[in-house]
């Protein structure tokens, strides 16, 4: 691969590179780490990339995998630290219903399986088609909407299970 096409593409989506390495890491040091990571993987390796689809899903592509690596080699459980900033900015009575809605919600999602989660973000925070979203995760479209359908069910009706308890049981004590 040509170093200019490289550098070019690089500036170009780095940004996106990054929110998709933080949507992953949920830590910005280590998003950073990810994205340096990778800009290093790719540029020692641009005499044998060999793209024959999109360099932006390439990029994306290699991001996300860099991502789940670290992962792996980490401990899966983690705290977010934007519930707890979230949380700590919001604790007054009017908004406790709000931020504890908000905290199950991000807890769901982080539960989801890895690739439920990828592609939820994708769409939602990153605000990609599905055919980007299909050429970064290697999954026909239809398969995407059918994640993603599936996906939010799942998170709905997780949630009103968890918010009816809990109205039942501050209801029992009451």
């Amino acid at each position: 691969m040509n170093a200019e096409k490289l550098k070019n593409a690089i500036y170009t989506y780095k940004d996106q590179m990054y929110r998709l390495a933080y949507s992953i890491m949920k830590n910005k040091p280590e998003a950073e780490d990810a994205l340096q990571d990778v800009f290093i993987k790719c540029w020692e390796n641009r005499g044998k990339i060999k793209i024959d689809e999109s360099l932006k899903a390439y990029l994306m592509q290699s991001t996300r995998n860099k991502c789940l690596d670290m992962i792996k080699k980490q401990s899966r459980k983690r705290e977010t630290e934007a519930i707890e900033d979230y949380e700590y900015e919001y604790q007054n009575e009017q908004n406790i219903d709000q931020v504890e809605q908000l905290r199950i919600v991000k807890e769901l999602i982080n539960k989801l399986p890895e690739k439920n989660k990828t592609i939820l973000e994708l769409r939602e925070k990153e605000d990609m088609s599905f055919e980007e979203i299909a050429e970064i995760t290697r999954y026909s479209v239809e398969n995407i909407r059918t994640i993603l359908s599936r996906t939010r069910k799942m998170l709905k009706s997780d949630l009103m299970r968890i918010v009816n308890f809990e109205r039942i049981a501050s209801n029992n004590l009451n």
